[in-house]
């Protein structure tokens, strides 16, 4: 058996990742949910939850999230942006086999495509991998969702195949593309985060 994760926060050095507190986060969370909302509601698309009608749905929602016993969900901050600018969950977690998934990630417009979320993941998988030894961390996600599907590779995550009519998101269906990173790549991975990613950052 693995430990299940029990961090509550992790620091780096652009972002800090706060267990999920409705209270502290909601109101930085809504003014970036709600500045991002355009046309096609984007950042929501491909998400089973979202866009929000006001700040009141949001927190309930919120609300949710944090009692939940199933994932640890986070807020993420940005030191560079002052504020609540995203969250981001370890799901499905399996301590018998000791693997995890890192999903429900979503940010603000302006946090997108910047160190935010190169430097949550690797801090994410950083803790899964070397303070918990797990086997096996997953990021999975629509294969309509390019964004996604790219970041994943860039974050050196695996392509492992598609999940065909794998289930119903929003009334429509989803075929989930899923991706990988196993403990035996770990090293080459982390290295990769730190001679190449975080000198694109800096």
């Amino acid at each position: 058996m693995w430990i299940r994760p029990k961090e509550e926060s992790f620091e780096g050095n652009w972002v800090i990742i706060e267990k999920l507190n409705p209270k502290v986060h909601c109101d930085d969370l809504y003014e970036m949910a709600v500045s991002s909302i355009d046309e096609d509601n984007s950042i929501f698309r491909y998400m089973a939850f979202g866009p929000f009608s006001d700040k009141e749905e949001m927190n309930l929602w919120l609300e949710k999230q944090s009692t939940m016993g199933d994932r640890n969900t986070y807020s993420v901050y940005s030191k560079r942006l002052k504020k609540y600018v995203g969250m981001y969950s370890i799901i499905n977690i399996d301590e018998k086999n000791g693997r995890a998934e890192l999903g429900s990630i979503w940010y603000g417009k302006e946090a997108q495509g910047k160190e935010i979320n190169t430097e949550a993941t690797y801090l994410m998988l950083k803790y899964l991998f070397e303070d918990l030894k797990y086997r096996r961390i997953e990021w999975k996600c629509d294969n309509e969702n390019i964004a996604s599907k790219k970041a994943a590779v860039k974050l050196g995550f695996v392509y492992e195949g598609l999940f065909r009519k794998h289930m119903i998101v929003k009334d429509k269906n989803r075929d989930t593309a899923w991706y990988s990173i196993i403990d035996d790549e770990w090293n080459e991975v982390k290295n990769n985060y730190i001679n190449n990613l975080f000198s694109l950052i800096m």
